[in-house]
């Protein structure tokens, strides 16, 4: 991504999927690293990638609590496992 789309890149997060997100962030650790921005848009890309960062833990978080949820609607119920063992 060049510095003029990490200018640009105000776009709301929510509208980014996780992969653009994460290719997004990759980018910026890219540059950050290569030590050719201006500080200015260093810092730029800094905070954008703060949020970034923010944005995927969170997705991450709600897919593992789904995934909690589901296995958990898969898993007998201890009570149903109790029930069944007495008779």
């Amino acid at each position: 991504m060049a510095d003029q789309e990490i200018q640009n890149s105000e776009e709301n997060l929510d509208d980014l999927s996780f992969k653009q997100g994460l290719a997004e962030l990759d980018q910026i650790v890219r540059q950050l690293e290569s030590g050719q921005l201006e500080l200015e848009q260093s810092l730029v890309s800094y905070e954008r990638g703060v949020k970034l960062i923010a944005m995927l833990r969170g997705r991450l978080d709600t897919a593992q609590l789904k995934v909690t949820s589901l296995m958990e609607e898969l898993a007998p119920d201890a009570s149903d496992a109790d029930a069944s063992q007495v008779s």
